[in-house]
């Protein structure tokens, strides 16, 4: 029987952020794994909680926000169990990096490249050819040595962007979070952005975890996509079954809802309503008031139910096995 290299565990992670207004529940008993060199895509909409579970990950969540519950296990080790200090020193980087949303905002404008990569070496404490790594980190993303000599705004936007991929490969990590690494880039260079990715994941053996609100863009990196609602995964499965046979009501819509190049359509395909507030108290499903499909029992919270690749929350699937 073949044993599964699990790299990344995920298990019953709750997030909250403790506000006036009371507990905002972004991450709300979120459970997944990914082996050997998988990669998963989280998918939802802004303020479904993507971004707070790639920062529970990555042990970045700020205050007022805390991790209240679960465990995050990397190469066997749960990283909610380790000192700041170690974490800092031997996974942060080294074990897990991450691509940030916007790069403007990840590189420091009054510093050159080769600085900014050569202090993250630096503060880990690496020895050898600085130069040399700066320079190999930075042809892995396409991108001339001459790079290293200029500040970040003599760098175009998809230019910024592979500087901050290289900053994240730069210690050879074994996961890497990418956090909406597309946002603000024309699609050519999405295109461009996600080639380059796809290529790091096949040469590197490395997993990534791509949080993107666009489910058309990572069908070709993803080997299983995640899709998240109100601080919930409602669905998880292989990418290929979920794209041609979504089951949950969400999923549906957001899929129905991707452009067609030649389709006939007399009207955009949109999700009525608003999601719910994550800072009421929630029951039930917390679809129920979008759902086309909504039911008397779906005021109660559904549990986890087995389909093909994965599990879905939805009570259109109470006659399946519950998900273990």
């Amino acid at each position: 029987m073949r044993v599964l290299d699990t790299r990344l565990k995920v298990e019953n992670l709750r997030v909250y952020y403790f506000t006036n207004r009371g507990k905002v529940r972004a991450v709300d008993d979120i459970s997944f794994e990914i082996n050997g060199n998988e990669s998963i895509g989280i998918v939802g909409e802004s303020a479904s909680g993507k971004s707070t579970l790639g920062a529970a990950i990555i042990r970045s969540v700020n205050p007022p926000g805390r991790i209240v519950q679960g465990k995050i296990i990397v190469n066997g080790k749960n990283v909610l169990e380790l000192t700041e200090s170690y974490f800092n020193r031997e996974i942060r980087w080294k074990k897990i990096a991450v691509v940030f949303q916007g790069a403007m905002n990840s590189l420091d404008p009054v510093y050159r490249i080769s600085d900014q990569l050569q202090e993250l070496m630096q503060e880990h404490k690496i020895k050898g050819d600085f130069e040399q790594s700066i320079y190999q980190a930075l042809k892995d993303v396409g991108l001339d040595r001459s790079v290293a000599n200029r500040y970040p705004h003599e760098l175009s936007g998809g230019m910024k962007q592979r500087v901050v991929i290289a900053m994240a490969l730069l210690l050879q990590p074994l996961l890497l979070i990418a956090d909406e690494p597309t946002t603000a880039l024309d699609v050519l260079v999405q295109a461009q952005i996600m080639n380059l990715l796809k290529k790091l994941k096949a040469e590197k053996n490395m997993n990534i975890v791509m949080i993107t609100h666009d489910i058309s863009l990572i069908s070709e990196i993803a080997d299983k996509i995640g899709i998240m609602y109100a601080g919930q995964i409602v669905e998880l499965s292989s990418s290929s079954e979920l794209l041609l046979n979504p089951k949950h009501p969400y999923t549906q819509a957001l899929i129905k809802a991707i452009p067609k190049i030649h389709a006939n359509y007399n009207k955009i395909h949109s999700i009525k309503g608003n999601p719910p507030d994550l800072a009421s108290e929630l029951k039930g499903c917390r679809f129920y008031e979008r759902c086309p499909h909504a039911m008397d029992v779906c005021l109660h919270d559904p549990p986890l139910f087995k389909i093909k690749t994965g599990y879905v929350k939805c009570w259109l699937y109470k006659d399946s096995d519950p998900a273990e």
